[in-house]
């Protein structure tokens, strides 16, 4: 709950969030990210078209922090006293233009800036008026449908032995162990990276194109962990496409029949919290103490609340919750 749960908690407003370090990090007066490079000299990678990466820029290695010196007063700085020669500052130009180009000797910093590029490139035609045609999925973009999944496919059966979240999907070789939220943006990362450039939301209209009467949940705010529902259809685990907080609520009420059937009530302040807990795990796979301490949970007492309302049985209710509705 005190990941992605939080974000769509908030996403009722107006105020779009990200994660609080990310933001403290890329946020500059000018809304940007910079990478400085020798002498304090900056790369500005605007937040407001791709945050993500922009905290990728600003955590590579090789930043130096300053504020860069316009060649004249870097002149004067160097020669005192005196007011410089013309030579002085030229000699600092000279300088000042090696030191600007001087972050792109990094590889890593040139493969990121290609990422963004292809991420975030669109050609927008000003001057062509559009005409309706036809109304539907073109033979043009069925095909480009067809391709993404096919090629989701074979890079989930490529790598299934390389990454640890398609090793728990696939059961290897971790057996019953969970996945885990960290592992699942990890994959999220593969997935975005070229040449596939692939979001969650892309690959789920893709399999609407092309299996419309097995998907679910067209029109709804994806979420990462929508990822491992994608995944589970795409190797034929599941048969339909359904977002899987979908599939996580529809666990709960079974596990709720499971436990009235065996006897075992809760109250009605009892089934909030554990209404809270289900919707939690929806979106971060798990629940643990860490997210009474912040959200909804927190505002209504935290653990220490929970802890009063289920007794010493709350840590082992959490893990039965954890184990019984994670997909």
């Amino acid at each position: 709950m005190g990941r992605e749960f939080e974000a769509m908690k908030q996403a009722e407003s107006a105020n779009p969030t990200v994660d609080k370090e990310k933001e403290k990090a890329a946020t500059t007066e000018q809304d940007c990210a910079c990478y400085p490079g020798h002498d304090g000299l900056s790369l500005p990678v605007p937040t407001s078209i791709v945050p993500d990466m922009a905290w990728n820029v600003k955590a590579l290695p090789g930043r130096k922090e300053g504020a860069s010196l316009k060649a004249h007063d870097r002149a004067r700085a160097q020669a005192g006293d005196a007011p410089p020669t013309p030579e002085q500052v030229e000699a600092a130009q000279a300088e000042l233009l090696e030191a600007a180009v001087a972050p792109f000797d990094n590889p890593e910093l040139r493969r990121l800036l290609t990422t963004i590029k292809a991420r975030t490139e669109q050609v927008i035609d000003r001057v062509t008026r559009d005409r309706v045609i036809s109304a539907g999925y073109s033979v043009e973009d069925t095909e480009r449908a067809r391709q993404m999944v096919a090629s989701f496919y074979a890079f989930l059966q490529e790598n299934r032995d390389e990454i640890g979240a398609l090793q728990i999907i696939f059961g290897q070789p971790y057996g019953q162990q969970r996945i885990t939220y960290e592992q699942v943006k990890e994959l999220a990362a593969r997935f975005e990276m070229p040449p596939n450039l692939w979001t969650t939301a892309g690959l789920w209209r893709a399999y609407a194109q092309l299996e419309r009467d097995r998907v679910r949940g067209v029109g709804a705010r994806r979420t990462l962990t929508d990822l491992v529902s994608l995944v589970r259809h795409a190797v034929q685990l599941e048969d339909e496409l359904i977002p899987y907080p979908d599939l996580v609520r529809r666990r709960y009420r079974e596990w709720l029949a499971a436990q009235e059937a065996g006897g075992r009530t809760f109250t009605e302040e009892q089934r909030w919290w554990l209404d809270r807990i289900a919707e939690a795990i929806g979106v971060n796979l798990s629940v643990t103490s860490d997210d009474f301490q912040v959200g909804a949970l927190f505002e209504r007492g935290g653990w220490i609340a929970a802890r009063r309302l289920f007794g010493v049985e709350l840590p082992v209710l959490l893990e039965e919750l954890n184990e019984a509705l994670v997909v």
